[in-house]
């Protein structure tokens, strides 16, 4: 047993209600400057766990003896909070004149109190900062200042002793380093996005806040460069079979591919997925980064793809007359929209064309251009298109709900400022 979790034991035997340092050497018989250092620091320790309760002025108190309760507290711009219970329970809501310190994000110690309105509660210790780095504009005189947060739920300004070259209304994000007891949080200037007019700076301002990884590590991007497409003969050969992707107009990675042929009065649709697990192995550092990234972001004229370019644009992308490694399925479906018959199976095919999402459209509403244009592809689109109007009917036949939403496309100059919001049309 080391020393913490002796300390800890008898603190839980002690039949102590609140303990400080001094209380705690004299029950140990520890005289030394040093020894009680160690106790202090032990104690802090404990804390920092949320095993006992530290009041900010040097006492300490057991949370399950004075019906404390654990959770996580969310700001508002207003200044007040709520704390979500790690039991589930109803959030409490905070006072502002009831935070003792606590910021959003921090996991805390709240003594529940019943009021008229519900719920309500104070927080008696902070066990973990949530926090880390906030994105921010700087405003200041000389060299100290302050970072103003871009999150409203963050309620207090960042004091910064060194602008470390930053300007007035520049964007940029700071790294707290301390929350001195009554005060404003401080921190230190890592990073300098540019000014807040800039369009570039805004949106590099919310991917810095998010914690989205624009870069990745060198050992993943090592990895990613060292793969190559090996045809691998066990996988089912059906480049034979007229496969095509159907994206957006500036999608650069294509992930699936259809193909649809007439037996009768059934259809066999085959939907063919790129088969990231021939490249990404588990464990790997490409996998461990996917883990972490779990998907690709997108945002005007910009992605933050989840695999390195090797992969998504490359190895992994279903590109027209390439071959590919595919997870695929087949399906028998009936004129009713019935599957009935299916097999999944690895395989290997070739797009043999990549057609967007407004080409289709064009074709089906009669565009004689474009039809010329994609004249191979047309019979498959036609037969596409009669087997998806079969599979619509029998979804609304079942009860579906449809959605109807509307993405924007939003256009943007070279300088990155918005020209035009219209509706991007899927159909």
């Amino acid at each position: 047993m080391n020393f913490a979790e002796n300390l800890y034991e008898i603190i839980l035997n002690g039949n102590l209600g609140e303990f400080d340092v001094r209380t705690l050497a004299k029950k140990m018989k520890i005289y030394t400057r040093f020894e009680k250092q160690v106790i202090a620091d032990t104690l802090t320790e404990l804390a920092n766990e949320g095993k006992i309760v530290h009041d900010g002025k040097g006492t300490y108190t057991l949370p399950g003896r004075t019906g404390l309760v654990r959770g996580t507290l969310s700001g508002t711009p207003r200044g007040f909070g709520f704390v979500t219970p790690e039991s589930g329970k109803e959030d409490i809501f905070i006072p502002v004149r009831c935070l003792n310190g606590a910021l959003h994000g921090d996991v805390v110690w709240v003594k529940p109190e019943k009021t008229e309105k519900g719920t309500s509660g104070r927080v008696v210790g902070v066990i973990s900062r949530g926090i880390k780095t906030l994105v921010g504009r700087f405003e200041g005189v000389g060299e100290h200042g302050f970072v103003v947060p871009d999150e409203e739920k963050f309620s207090r300004d960042i004091f910064v002793k060194s602008r470390n070259g930053a300007r007035i209304g520049d964007k940029v994000v700071v790294e707290i380093t301390s929350y001195p007891k009554g005060k404003n949080p401080e921190g230190r200037i890592i990073e300098i996005i540019g000014h807040e007019n800039n369009p570039e700076s805004e949106m590099t301002s919310v991917v810095r806040a998010n914690g989205f990884a624009t870069e990745f590590p060198p050992e993943v991007l090592a990895e990613a460069k060292r793969l190559k497409y090996v045809r691998d003969n066990t996988r089912e050969d059906r480049t034979e079979q007229f496969v095509i992707t159907i994206d957006g107009d500036d999608a650069k990675d294509f992930d699936d591919a259809v193909s649809v042929k007439k037996q009768g009065d059934k259809y066999w649709l085959s939907v063919h997925i790129a088969d990231v697990s021939e490249y990404v192995k588990p464990g790997s550092a490409i996998d461990k980064e996917a883990l972490k990234r779990a998907t690709s972001v997108y945002y005007p004229e910009h992605v933050i793809p989840m695999l390195p370019e090797q992969l998504s644009n490359g190895l992994c992308s279903l590109r027209e007359g390439e071959e590919k490694a595919t997870l695929s399925v087949d399906m028998l479906i009936d004129g009713t929209g019935r599957v009935v018959d299916s097999r999944i199976y690895k395989s290997i095919i070739s797009s043999n064309a990549r057609m967007t999402y407004n080409a289709v459209s064009a074709m089906l509403e009669g565009d004689k251009r474009t039809i010329r244009r994609f004249e191979h592809v047309y019979p498959s689109i036609l037969l596409m298109s009669e087997l998806a109007d079969i599979l619509t009917a029998r979804r609304r036949q079942r009860g579906s709900i449809d959605f109807n939403t509307k993405e924007a496309l939003i256009r943007l100059d070279s300088s990155g400022r918005v020209l035009s919001i219209d509706r991007y049309n899927y159909t």
